[in-house]
């Protein structure tokens, strides 16, 4: 009887700590958050304003990618 309490103790704690893992991952002010919005930063530029309105032609974003500036 004593393991099964000793177990269920555990697993409640390593549930606990999943739960505190996860809120720390949704915070808006987190690590994931500050990833995020670094990894789609360049979506705030001009061209990507224009990408996401569907506004530029493939041949458009080919001359974009092709200048060497």
């Amino acid at each position: 009887m004593d393991d099964l309490l000793h177990a269920h103790i555990g697993g409640m704690d390593a549930m606990a700590r999943g739960l505190k893992a996860a809120a720390a991952l949704a915070d808006p002010d987190g690590p994931m958050e500050r990833l995020r919005s670094g990894r789609y930063a360049s979506w705030q530029s001009p061209i990507g304003q224009m990408i996401e309105a569907g506004s530029v032609t493939l041949e458009e974003l080919e001359s974009v990618a092709l200048d060497p500036r």
